[in-house]
């Protein structure tokens, strides 16, 4: 047999509901509406799509961007991994379509390129308020990775970056140590810092 054919205009086939003591097909507004939207890059403004109500709930999820990876020494060892941005969720309702809301995703550090050389810390992403008003959702950027400060000795990883606003607020992972072969020049970077959704 075939499979019933699906469509989202006034009925929908193959779909049954309960009502008052019978099936009956279900209509499109039965359903839930997934709108989904990702932004990659700096600030974006996102509008609430036909069909928002007060009653429509929707999900942010905001992380900041991961610190850049420490700079070996050759004299010394081998520097970290940048730290992973730091996550937070929220779900919020009480809007009404073609409000707005500004969405600003934070950059990964630079990482560090010669002996020396400092790396850059990862910068925050936000959810903040457009023509609609809500309290500011922030992942923060994960910390820069750093070079060894002593000879043999490797560098220590460094902290993840923190979020705040969300129902779920999670920190970054540190980045990983760098570590001492024993031998001049030879030094190994630590791994970078994960973030909740995102790998090292």
């Amino acid at each position: 047999t075939t499979a019933p054919a699906i469509t989202l205009t006034t009925s929908i086939t193959g779909i049954l509901k309960g009502s008052g003591g019978s099936i009956v097909a279900a209509t499109a507004s039965d359903l839930p509406i997934e709108h989904a939207q990702v932004y990659t890059t700096g600030a974006n403004t996102f509008t609430l799509p036909a069909g928002t109500t007060s009653a429509s709930i929707f999900k942010f999820t905001v992380i900041g961007g991961g610190g850049g990876g420490g700079a070996g020494d050759a004299s010394k060892g081998g520097g970290t991994g940048g730290a992973g941005g730091g996550m937070a969720i929220k779900w919020l309702s009480g809007f009404s379509a073609g409000q707005t809301v500004v969405a600003t995703v934070g950059g990964g550090g630079a990482g560090g390129v010669n002996s020396g050389s400092t790396a850059g810390d990862g910068t925050a992403s936000t959810v903040a308020s457009g023509t609609a008003t809500i309290s500011t959702i922030t992942g923060s950027g994960g910390t820069h990775g750093v070079v060894s400060s002593a000879l043999g000795t490797g560098a220590r990883g460094v902290p993840g970056g923190g979020s705040s606003g969300g129902d779920i607020n999670s920190v970054g992972q540190g980045g990983g140590a760098g570590l001492w072969t024993g031998v001049v020049g030879h030094g190994i970077g630590g791994t970078g810092g994960s973030s909740s959704y995102a790998g090292g």
